[in-house]
């Protein structure tokens, strides 16, 4: 079989493949005789001359509902006899006369094979038709949103016992769309809005009449469980991934994309995006069982955050959490930062558990784990959404003090949310520091949050009074560890409250419509008590001055654990400094240390260092650029400029750090040649890449199938050079940015395959 397909290659002629739809497997003779095989029938086999030492037969396992053999009258357990007068006992033979059989142009008549089986000892005669093998290989696929739909194959329908024409639309990869709602590969659509879709062809024109945002039903049921079929609702993405729609090219071995387009999201199109919503008139909001419950009831939010990419060292692309409506004019929601991490994705906000709109990330606050999400307030103009209270009673005045927690509990849930609430007291959380993650993500590590003592709650919330006024909102802080079991990676998370000063540091410009500010000593600090700083050479008198000003005990000074790379408390400071003044003012929290720098291009700092204070002026660092907003896609991996907290945890300068690999996607160029994630892209071809624009300028002039070296480094500086050959045909070069709050995402001119 494979000789006549290579000599049929070679002749430039198609390869006729046909089948009768139905499995068969080769069982020796004692098993045969249980199906009912005669010892007349078995001697006939074993003494035809055209058989060679014969030991079994050919019987039939299982037919495809609906195909041809099936439509014969071919049953699982018939021992295959004859065919068109041969006797037919393996495999060889038998594909030989159906591949003839089908040896015709495309799409030409096929065969009728008369086939003789035995069934319970008798012969049974049958006239089976010849389908083409390649009617029924998908030969279309189309992607969108980042899934992958294709017809469904006859492999799938046979291992399934499902017709192959009229099953549904068979999803190979669910992608970033499906992925969202719930849909996952191995899915079989079959509705889409009500309207069947049996095939790819009606659900591509279907699907080519929904606009971005739009929201659908699909009727999904699953290869595994094919007896149930559940309703889901699905909404339509055309924005972070390219639309096409490819036909398989059997003459030169590609598949021929035959459209490809990126819908493009500009202001005018989100306004009618939004006005295609409901302007819902009424959510359910749970009632409440105390002040503190009725008084948040209407300030708690369901958050879902979807990003298209990995970026910025996430670990998933899923995340789900509480938010707290803290301005309902301006429709300003606070969130931490392991709900949305990242500007680039998409928000989903839930009211009540019973209204559902789209939200977009405002700020992302680049030190602490805090992130501002905005809500169009027209859309819920009619719900009783309120903005929460605060107490801005100083974080010492609140420890030991009786405090109520209130949160919501089965955000996940299909059912929607409770709220909940449990009282205790609040308390300093202990001063902490869990291990930078192997991977650099963000981590706030420079704040004094407050926990709730007997209140072990692993949800988002508020701490506040018992009439509902928000002392603090309840962030969850991720870090890595290791199970005390198994001794596996763990993902774990602290539960504490930031305080309400670090909140309002970002409301208030958010308010007056400017974007909040900061600037960063550049270097990360920590906690150490007086034994310690005694040890590294403070004095007596300055303990007893910073003992004097402390409002928690133990007292603590402050230490530079760590600088950051290419910042100028690099140069002048050294890991082990004690800070003893910054701009000439004593400070031993991190609050005053921020508060002091945060809005000054330098600052004066004294510091202790080996018994001896010494002086500097260290330039501040600008963290307005912190937050990604520029992603190139090139050859299957993510690329990005390097993230803050590479910056920040490795201590490497993101001016001269390359270009940060921060994921691959499967079956790309970047996965097959060993890109890794984390790489830095120092070089191409040997001409230097410190920035996206060096990178692009580097790579516009590759064509497909161009070799490329890349020089890259490590997290510790390792160099090594991977080589990769560009294949534009699958994975051409994308940039996508963010820009003033909204996306654009589009195909660099360059790159297109030969």
């Amino acid at each position: 079989r494979v000789k006549r397909a290579l000599e049929l290659i070679q002749q430039s002629k198609p390869i006729a493949r046909g089948t009768v739809q139905a499995t068969f497997s080769f069982l020796p003779f004692d098993e045969l005789e249980r199906l009912g095989l005669t010892s007349e029938q078995e001697s006939m086999v074993r003494h035809d001359e055209r058989e060679i030492h014969p030991l079994g037969m050919l019987v039939c396992d299982n037919t495809v509902p609906g195909g041809s053999a099936d439509k014969a009258g071919l049953h699982a357990g018939d021992i295959l006899w004859r065919v068109n007068g041969n006797l037919v006992t393996d495999f060889v033979r038998l594909e030989e006369i159906i591949d003839s059989a089908s040896d015709t142009s495309v799409g030409a008549a096929k065969e009728v094979l008369d086939i003789h089986v035995v069934r319970g000892g008798k012969i049974v005669q049958l006239s089976v038709t010849v389908s083409d093998l390649h009617d029924i290989t998908p030969s279309t696929y189309f992607e969108t949103g980042g899934s992958i739909f294709q017809e469904l194959s006859y492999q799938q329908a046979r291992n399934n016992g499902i017709p192959v024409k009229g099953s549904g639309v068979y999803v190979t990869n669910p992608g970033y769309m499906l992925r969202k709602a719930g849909i996952y590969a191995r899915s079989l659509i079959v509705e889409v809005n009500g309207k069947p879709t049996p095939d790819l062809q009606t659900f591509h024109k279907l699907y080519s009449d929904f606009e971005h945002g739009q929201e659908i039903t699909l009727k999904v049921t699953k290869l595994s469980d094919l007896n149930q079929a559940s309703l889901v609702p699905v909404r339509v993405d055309k924005k972070w991934f390219p639309e096409t729609l490819a036909v398989r090219d059997d003459l030169n071995g590609v598949w021929q994309q035959s459209h490809q387009s990126f819908y493009g999201i500009k202001q005018d199109d989100k306004t009618k995006k939004n006005g295609n919503h409901n302007h819902f008139s009424q959510a359910f909001f749970p009632p409440g069982s105390n002040k503190a419950e009725q008084a948040l009831s209407q300030s708690l939010v369901g958050v879902r955050f979807h990003v298209p990419y990995r970026i910025d060292g996430l670990p998933s692309d899923g995340y789900i959490g509480t938010g707290l409506v803290v301005d309902a004019e301006n429709g300003f929601i606070i969130v931490d930062r392991d709900t949305v991490p990242c500007a680039i994705g998409d928000v989903t906000l839930s009211f009540g558990s019973s209204v559902e709109i789209e939200g977009e990330v405002l700020f992302i606050h680049p030190l602490h784990n805090i992130a501002i999400v905005k809500y169009d307030t027209k859309l819920v103009s009619h719900i009783p959404v309120s903005a929460c209270e605060f107490d801005e009673k100083p974080v010492h005045d609140l420890i030991n003090k009786k405090s109520w927690f209130v949160g919501l509990v089965g955000a996940e849930a299909p059912c929607g949310a409770s709220i909940v609430s449990l009282q205790g007291t609040l308390i300093e959380a202990p001063k902490l520091k869990p291990p930078f993650p192997t991977v650099p993500r963000f981590r706030d590590t420079q704040i004094d949050p407050i926990m709730m003592r007997g209140v072990s709650a692993k949800f988002n919330g508020v701490y506040c009074t018992e009439d509902g006024k928000v002392n603090a909102y309840v962030a969850s802080n991720p870090f890595s560890g290791r199970s005390s079991v198994t001794n596996m990676p763990v993902r774990s998370s602290i539960w504490c409250g930031i305080p309400v000063r670090i909140i309002q540091q970002v409301l208030e410009p958010l308010k007056k419509g400017d974007i909040p500010t900061f600037r960063a000593l550049g270097a990360n600090l920590e906690y150490i008590g007086f034994l310690r700083a005694r040890q590294l050479g403070l004095d007596e008198e300055t303990m007893q001055a910073i003992a004097k000003q402390c409002k928690s005990w133990p007292p603590v000074v402050l230490m530079v654990s760590s600088r950051w790379g290419g910042s100028d408390a690099e140069k002048l400071l050294q890991n082990g400094d004690i800070i003893l003044e910054v701009n000439r003012k004593c400070v031993n929290d991190y609050f005053s240390c921020e508060e002091i720098v945060k809005d000054k291009l330098k600052v004066p700092i004294k510091i202790l260092r080996y018994g001896k204070v010494h002086e500097f002026e260290v330039e501040t660092v600008d963290l307005n650029q912190d937050v990604t907003n520029r992603v190139l896609l090139w050859g299957g991996a993510v690329l990005q400029r390097l993230p803050s907290a590479v910056t920040h945890q490795k201590g490497i300068s993101a001016e001269k750090g390359g270009i940060y690999v921060s994921s691959i996607s499967r079956g790309s160029p970047a996965q097959k040649y060993k890109l890794q994630p984390t790489y830095r892209i120092v070089e191409v071809d040997g001409k230097e890449t410190l920035s996206l624009d060096d990178f692009v300028q580097a790579t516009h002039n590759k064509r497909d199938g161009s070799p490329v070296r890349l020089k890259t480094l490590d997290l510790k500086g390792k160099v090594s050079v991977v080589t990769l050959r560009m294949d534009l045909q699958y994975w051409p070069t994308y940039e996508m940015r963010l820009e003033d709050g909204l996306e654009e995402c589009k195909e660099c001119p360059n790159n297109k395959s030969n």
